[in-house]
């Protein structure tokens, strides 16, 4: 009776017949210990959704059967989305099982900087502290975190100069290449300095995520900092146009979000993140660092899939530069 009553629940969430009996099935294989079934749960789901769900983790726009065409942008944010995907059962029988702590929307800086120094802290446990650069070309940016007006976790951007001979125009944080021997957080904080005004006495270092690959093959290492709430950016001319903040939890969610596959080197595709934001286009390398260091801070996965399906489709974070005849190959000419 109380399994009965189980699978009529799930049946309200949404799901079908056959997923509901699925997620029940799930759930009790995996109720015997709670380090059982955290070591489990990916590939277990991943069978029983594909089996009886026939869908692809976190991508509402996925087709099924004969491949197409990518549609535009506007078809794809008018469609509706599958009742269940296997990002979001999975999280599902995560929060029934108390496998997973979601922070709450109204998390504000003090809760953020928590749990970017919580996250570091066990990075560096765990050995990830200070992972292997991409290339022997590096750079650093900052990610300037502080309080808004409305009490939530906002970001500093910059809009690069007009006159620059490369990415003129672009959104991005404050950042550049490492001089010779240099560290990754001198780097990024020095950058910060030279482009924005601010000085590495103003800034909390909270953690440092793992390098990105830019397509320009550089290997890119975002330094996760907080800055004073009153601090007032005084932009460089020669580097940076003007500065703005947007909420940081915004990099999570689909409002002005849209995308494009890329194949980024000969056999491996990445998804290429596009937000509107404040009247900006952030997008690329600075767009997916902030779904990232968002994911941390708020403890919950993008609405979005962060990479493309199918064969060939990967994270950008799992390429490594290699000599190859395509690593000078630009993104669409639409994202730019």
């Amino acid at each position: 009776h109380t399994r009965h009553l189980q699978c009529m629940a799930y049946r309200a969430l949404g799901l079908g017949w056959g997923r509901a009996l699925a997620a029940r099935v799930a759930f009790d294989s995996l109720e015997s210990s709670v380090a059982s079934r955290r070591r489990f749960i990916s590939p277990l789901l991943g069978c029983l959704v594909r089996r009886f769900g026939g869908f692809y983790p976190n991508d509402p726009w996925h087709q099924t059967g004969t491949r197409s065409e990518p549609r535009g942008e506007s078809a794809r944010r008018s469609e509706a989305s599958p009742d269940r995907t296997e990002t979001e059962l999975r999280g599902l029988l995560e929060d029934l099982m108390g496998a997973r702590q979601s922070r709450p929307a109204s998390l504000g800086m003090d809760e953020a900087a928590d749990a970017l120094t919580r996250w570091w802290a066990r990075e560096t446990r765990n050995g990830g502290g200070d992972p292997a650069p991409l290339s022997s070309r590096r750079a650093s940016v900052l990610v300037p975190l502080s309080r808004g007006p409305d009490g939530g976790v906002q970001v500093l951007l910059c809009t690069r100069s007009a006159g620059l001979s490369t990415h003129a125009g672009e959104v991005c944080l404050p950042g550049g290449k490492n001089d010779e021997g240099e560290e990754d957080v001198d780097a990024a904080l020095r950058e910060a300095s030279e482009e924005v005004g601010l000085t590495p006495r103003l800034v909390k270092v909270l953690a440092s995520l793992p390098p990105f690959l830019s397509k320009g093959h550089v290997s890119v290492r975002p330094v996760v900092a907080a800055i004073p709430d009153d601090f007032e950016p005084v932009p460089n001319p020669e580097e940076v146009d003007r500065c703005f903040r947007a909420p940081l939890e915004s990099f999570l969610t689909k409002e002005g979000y849209s995308f494009r596959d890329w194949e980024f080197t000969r056999g491996k595709r990445i998804r290429v993140h596009r937000f509107q934001r404040g009247g900006h286009d952030v997008w690329g390398l600075t767009a997916v660092m902030l779904v990232r260091v968002a994911e941390i801070v708020y403890g919950r996965n993008a609405e979005f899939a962060m990479s493309p399906p199918g064969p060939g489709g990967t994270d950008i974070q799992s390429i490594v530069s290699e000599e190859h005849p395509s690593a000078n190959m630009e993104p669409p000419r639409s994202m730019m």
